[in-house]
């Protein structure tokens, strides 16, 4: 039987979405550059559902409760496209996927997560 989700789930989405939505903010700020409202709710809405998924594997892995706001709050400021490297990574070692050697080329090409992104963003 399927539950709904609970406040705290729906707190840690809006976390994301509100943390996503600023980040893309700023690093357009900063770059001086315009910033596109279609553009701005994809990166919040792939923020929320990325920090949704990181909501799933805190729990999934009894972090503890401190830990898990700033962690979605964090990867929802990131974005979703720097946010996914870190849970490939992390559900690839879980399974013990990281080990196969088209695991391991397609984690090599997803680059450096935030790193990557940053030095393409300016």
């Amino acid at each position: 039987m399927a539950t709904l989700p609970s406040i705290k789930d729906l707190e840690m989405v809006i976390l994301a979405t509100v943390a996503g939505l600023l980040g893309y903010l700023m690093r357009m700020v900063k770059k001086g550059e315009k910033i596109h409202p279609s553009y701005a709710m994809l990166e919040a809405a792939s923020s929320g559902f990325v920090g949704y998924l990181i909501f799933l594997l805190c729990r999934a892995m009894k972090v503890n409760d401190q830990w898990v706001g700033p962690l979605v709050g964090i990867c929802g400021w990131m974005g979703a496209s720097s946010s996914i490297v870190l849970i490939q990574n992390i559900v690839a070692k879980r399974l013990g996927a990281d080990q196969l050697p088209e695991v391991k080329d397609a984690l090599a090409s997803t680059g450096t997560g935030a790193s990557e992104r940053t030095s393409k963003e300016g």
